[in-house]
């Protein structure tokens, strides 16, 4: 996790020293790729967080309807 937070933070920092401004980031062909590339990532570490601290926790503990949600929720991730 830390890892992925690393990630997060450099490419945060590496398109802050790229565009500069938050203007530029916002009307600029490549600020806004970047950006739905970031909205896109941070969707995809939403389901992996729900999936790891409350569906898989849940058929661990024997509640087996989960597993449909767990499976949708990969689904969605593919």
């Amino acid at each position: 996790m830390a890892a992925v937070g690393a990630l997060i933070i450099s490419g945060g920092t590496l398109l802050w020293l790229l565009l500069g401004t938050v203007d530029a980031a916002l009307n600029s062909a490549y600020g806004q790729v970047v950006l739905l590339k970031l909205a896109l990532v941070a969707g995809l570490l939403t389901l992996a967080a729900l999936n790891k601290f409350r569906l898989t926790p849940r058929i661990a503990h024997g509640d087996f309807a989960a597993a449909a949600g767990l499976r949708r929720s990969i689904g969605a991730e593919i």
